[in-house]
């Protein structure tokens, strides 16, 4: 029989690199039929399984490739990508420090412990890995990028600018790069660089819902909604550390003061069976109103938010879903409907009024927050969030069965050292 040569290992690579995965898979296995401790047919083999999802074969072929090469930091590194795509992440961290003791310059390996640091929230740390993948490997445009998220973090917006324009040097359509450069342009309201780096998004990707929105927000067109991927994106981005954001940061207390308006004109005693958070978030509403509620769902486009959620604790029942279709498929009606700072992600509210409507009980409350539109009926603002009147909230509310039970004007947040001016509702529904 045939002993495999290197050229038989050339060609199953080339099949892997075109993409025609089941012939390279039998090509590799035939190479360790014969030699079962092929160090790069083992390597290899597991590559292509975690390229397909098949993390526990990945594994067990990569852990082969390190037993038969233990010497390879390449190795114990891709090992350690396996293990975390199985949710090992603590071994999957021993294996990037294990391929670091072999090569302490390993680029990689770097690169990937900057990843688990920033999983942990361990902006510092991860800064310090990105930037030694940096010195190791100058065109390496993933750990520019990662850096400007440690940097970002870490509120050092100017050095977090620079790293995603270092990575675009690198690489002038990379759209993560793009999207993390434009978002951050406009947090710092460089709003002319802002919109001309989503237009290249634009370009680089014409589906991205977070070029669409921003290029209507910064060119004074107002939309009728947030497209969901770009509120599931925004979300996602921050959930790891959206209360500390939120709540520390920014000085965030729309859920407190919803609930004192709930508190002050709710029913005596202030007990709902049923009670609905739309857009719950991380679940700062949720436990606001936990105490006075027999049964909590919450509801969010954002799966990372939901899990913040579902860590805290409080909820009975938690869904991904966009809340007017969780609202129209939803069988059985709430005595409490309550949606903290998600208002202002939609600019025509026809649906969602139309929708909580049919889900309230007879005398249920319907509270929320708006941000305040003191001339038009509906804006987009340059924030990227809309702005309602309150004539606009009113007819709405009447045209859907609810009735007034009173409002108030808040300061929900702080943004750009101002503070966000906001309006509390509490309607009631009578059908």
């Amino acid at each position: 029989m045939k002993v495999p040569l290197q050229a038989d290992l050339a060609e199953a690579q080339a099949l892997h690199a075109d993409g025609r995965l089941d012939e390279a898979e039998q090509r590799y296995r035939l190479i360790l039929e014969h030699e079962p401790t092929h160090r790069e047919g083992l390597h290899l083999l597991g590559l292509l399984c975690h390229q397909r999802g098949q993390h526990d074969a990945a594994v067990g072929w990569l852990q082969r490739a390190v037993e038969s090469s233990p010497e390879s930091p390449l190795y114990r590194s891709n090992l350690g990508l396996a293990l975390r795509a199985q949710g090992a992440e603590e071994q999957a961290v021993a294996c990037f420090r294990g391929a670091l003791e072999l090569d302490s310059t390993f680029a990689q390996a770097h690169y990937h412990l900057g990843v688990a640091h920033l999983g942990q929230c361990q902006y510092l740390e991860a800064e310090r890995e990105f930037q030694r993948a940096i010195d190791g490997a100058p065109q390496f445009r993933e750990a520019f990028y990662n850096l400007g998220i440690a940097l970002q973090r870490q509120g050092r917006s100017p050095e977090a600018i620079e790293a995603y324009r270092r990575a675009l040097v690198i690489d002038p359509r990379y759209g993560r790069a793009l999207l993390n450069l434009g978002n951050e342009l406009h947090r710092q309201a460089a709003w002319d660089e802002a919109l001309t780096v989503y237009q290249q998004l634009a370009e680089v990707d014409p589906a991205s819902a977070v070029a669409e929105h921003m290029t209507a927000a910064l060119t004074g067109v107002t939309t009728a909604a947030c497209p969901a991927a770009f509120v599931a994106s925004l979300f996602d981005r921050w959930a790891a550390d959206y209360d500390e954001r939120m709540v520390g940061g920014l000085g965030y207390r729309a859920p407190e003061v919803l609930r004192q308006l709930i508190e002050d004109h709710g029913p005596r005693p202030l007990h709902f069976a049923r009670a609905l958070d739309l857009g719950c978030g991380t679940g700062l509403m949720g436990r606001a109103i936990r105490s006075v509620c027999d049964q909590l769902i919450g509801v969010d486009l954002s799966p990372k938010m939901v899990a913040e959620a579902e860590r805290a604790g409080g909820y009975d029942v938690l869904e991904v879903a966009d809340v007017v279709t969780y609202l129209e498929a939803a069988d059985e009606p709430f005595d409490l409907i309550v949606a903290a700072d998600v208002l202002n992600y939609w600019g025509d509210l026809t649906d969602l009024f139309s929708a909580v409507a049919r889900r309230c009980a007879s005398g249920a409350r319907f509270a929320f927050t708006t941000e305040v539109s003191t001339d038009e009926d509906v804006v987009l603002t340059r924030t990227g969030r809309y702005r309602h009147h309150r004539r606009t909230i009113e007819r709405l509310a009447q045209g859907s069965g609810f009735r007034r039970c009173t409002q108030r004007d808040e300061s929900l947040r702080r943004e750009r050292e101002m503070t966000v001016a906001g309006r509390l509702y509490l309607f009631q529904w009578f059908g």
